[in-house]
């Protein structure tokens, strides 16, 4: 996953590596994070970059709380949404004007069908939503990528994403996999999965990628190659372009 695959592996060493050293600077870096865009920086589009890596950063945390707890197969739909984050944030940065745009139009749009849905039903009425639609938001083009299908097309490594996210999704939403998952034995408290080396990798990949793309913002390269040298991560690019077709795709760039 790193293009070094010989010093990044799903083994017990590895991840004591990640747990041990890893993740507790990751989020160090992530509490020192500042709320203020630096010099040069698009304001608006500071905030959405600066809220999903937060969201990231926090999802992973919560993922490996229940991987600690025996409870990996229930972190899936945390991992999923962590992965939808990461790659909304690289989509922020790219595009500083209309990305916000288009994020600021979908909520608009959301709202909107909600309060057709609790007119009348719920304590909440139409006025207090009247601030967030007086907002006018011009469309940038951007709009389509708020869908997570459309945003993966849009970059070169979208193939290898997609495997990963299609993977998550299969574990969170009602499926074979998520009723196999307990067919083993009758009892719920003994259900879940043991803990595997593999999943605390995921979890911190996913913290990277993110962190890799604040990196564009906050100039952290010389921080994040210090922190990953232990475990073999590379700084993680994800340069704009097609996809490639699955049978071909590689891992995303790394330097």
């Amino acid at each position: 996953m790193t293009g070094r695959d010989n010093e990044f592996k799903a083994d017990a060493s590895t991840r004591a590596v990640l747990l041990g050293e890893v993740l507790p600077a990751l989020a160090a870096l992530t509490d020192a994070l500042p709320n203020v865009p630096p010099p040069g920086i698009d304001d608006n589009a500071y905030a959405y970059a600066h809220g999903f890596y937060c969201r990231v950063a926090r999802t992973c945390e919560a993922a490996l709380l229940l991987i600690d707890a025996d409870l990996t197969s229930e972190a899936t739909p945390l991992r999923r949404a962590a992965l939808e984050h990461a790659l909304a944030l690289a989509w922020v940065i790219d595009e500083p004007a209309g990305a916000p745009a288009a994020l600021l139009r979908a909520h608009q749009n959301r709202m909107k069908s909600i309060e057709k849905l609790i007119d009348g039903s719920w304590d909440v009425t139409s006025a207090d939503f009247a601030r967030l639609f007086d907002v006018e938001v011009q469309s940038t083009g951007q709009d389509h990528l708020v869908q997570y299908g459309q945003l993966i097309k849009r970059y070169k490594d979208g193939d290898d994403l997609l495997v990963a996210w299609l993977t998550e999704t299969g574990d969170s939403h009602p499926s074979h996999t998520t009723a196999s998952a307990y067919w083993r034995t009758g009892n719920l408290a003994t259900t879940a999965a043991p803990k595997a080396d593999s999943d605390v990798q995921v979890v911190t990949f996913i913290w990277w990628v993110a962190a890799c793309q604040m990196s564009r913002l906050l100039d952290w390269n010389a921080k994040l190659t210090a922190i990953g040298e232990p475990a073999g991560l590379g700084i993680v690019q994800l340069p704009k372009g097609a996809p490639k077709s699955a049978s071909t795709s590689d891992a995303p760039t790394r330097q």
